[in-house]
């Protein structure tokens, strides 16, 4: 007896992987019209920023939408205030696929909102820029033209 002959004859299954996930690729395809309207890869509360008045013109190399939500904060929640009468956050996140970025649009307030700057602690960047009547802040660990090309490309439409 041969060595070739004492090897366990290969199923049908085993000669044919690519087949099945190449089917499986055609029908998902196929389904994609009925699928997308499902809703499925959104968490719970996502909204589309479309929907929000704003848009990407430019939406920097590689990154996708996580996340959308939109929030009511009271004025100082976020650095640990108790301030009254709270004002609406749109949150959205992208990756892409080894870090996340987040983009905070809020109305623009003078009496908070001060500056416009650029700060870094040890590998996280923030940006901070008033955009017309809208305040954004960009953060996330990519280098600052990162955060500078999410914040331009952000458009709001009418």
């Amino acid at each position: 007896m041969s060595p070739a002959d004492s090897r366990p004859a290969e199923s049908h299954a085993q000669r044919t992987p690519g087949w099945w996930a190449t089917a499986g690729v055609v029908a998902v395809g196929l389904a994609w019209p009925w699928l997308s309207r499902l809703g499925l890869g959104h968490l719970p509360g996502d909204i589309h920023i479309e929907r929000e008045g704003w848009s990407f013109s430019a939406l920097p190399p590689g990154f996708t939408l996580v996340s959308s939500v939109k929030r009511s904060m009271a004025p100082g929640e976020a650095e640990g205030g108790n301030g009254g009468g709270a004002h609406p956050v749109l949150q959205t996140i992208y990756s892409d696929g080894l870090t996340y970025v987040s983009l905070f649009i809020e109305p623009y307030d003078a009496t908070r909102h001060r500056r416009e700057m650029l700060v870094a602690m040890g590998a996280t960047q923030t940006l901070t820029r008033r955009q017309g009547d809208w305040w954004l802040t960009v953060i996330g660990d990519v280098p600052p033209a990162t955060l500078r090309a999410f914040a331009a490309g952000l458009d709001r439409r009418p």
